[in-house]
């Protein structure tokens, strides 16, 4: 089954589409498809825009009429996961498993490349981000992290000084218990390889953007785990 959506449709437009497939039988309340794919500039075309965030809750619920647990949806944009939370807010209000590009999506060899996004996922952690309703681990307190190390560790203005590394990494230990205090005591004596320290910064970085995104009931894959599936 395919709507197409053009520029001029909007997101209620499209909702409208899908109660006309459902009065014609083509769909079913209770007859779950098994996949659903969404290919748009980014969340959206034209007047379209599928993002829950900015509104679309509505197009989300009437769609979940037609799905089930079983039901994978894929959303083939560009870079739409680099914001998690967009793909973890459909999976909670569909109750499907969702994926979504991390990078830029070119459909027809379905690769994507790894954009700078806010926290670098495609090349941190995979170029698809999939997301259940089943989050695991503490979200507001990887959020607050976050938050208090935005410009440092994910859009830093100029290159740290050691000094504020060794300041993170105590953050770190303090904050998430991602470090052992004989561990940073030995980081802290070998100051002067600046490589290793940066080295350490890193994997802390990726581990707390993985533990984030688990607190969201999502991971990352480097291929399309749904690939191939459509309906």
């Amino acid at each position: 089954i395919d709507i197409e959506v053009t520029p001029n449709m909007s997101t209620s437009d499209v909702i409208n589409k899908i109660k006309e497939l459902a009065v014609k039988g083509l769909i079913q309340p209770g007859q779950a498809l098994n996949s659903i794919t969404i290919s748009s500039h980014n969340t959206g075309c034209g007047k379209f825009n599928y993002d829950i965030v900015q509104g679309a809750e509505q197009f989300w619920k009437l769609l979940s009429r037609f799905c089930d647990t079983n039901t994978k949806i894929f959303l083939g944009g560009c870079s739409v996961a680099s914001e998690p939370k967009t793909v973890a807010r459909i999976a909670k209000v569909t109750n499907c498993t969702v994926t979504a590009p991390t990078g830029t999506y070119y459909p027809v060899t379905g690769a994507v490349s790894n954009d700078k996004d806010p926290l670098n996922l495609s090349k941190r952690l995979g170029k698809y981000l999939t997301c259940t309703n089943k989050p695991n681990g503490d979200e507001d307190k990887y959020n607050k992290f976050i938050y208090a190390h935005q410009r440092d560790l994910f859009d830093p203005e100029t290159p740290l000084s050691v000094g504020r590394k060794m300041s993170i990494i105590k953050d770190f230990q303090n904050d998430l218990n991602y470090v052992s205090t004989d561990g940073y005591e030995k980081l802290n004596q070998n100051q002067t390889n600046e490589r290793l320290i940066s080295t350490v910064l890193e994997q802390l970085t990726i581990r707390l953007i993985k533990d984030y995104v688990k607190s969201l009931g999502c991971y990352a894959s480097k291929e399309n785990p749904i690939q191939g599936t459509r309906q």
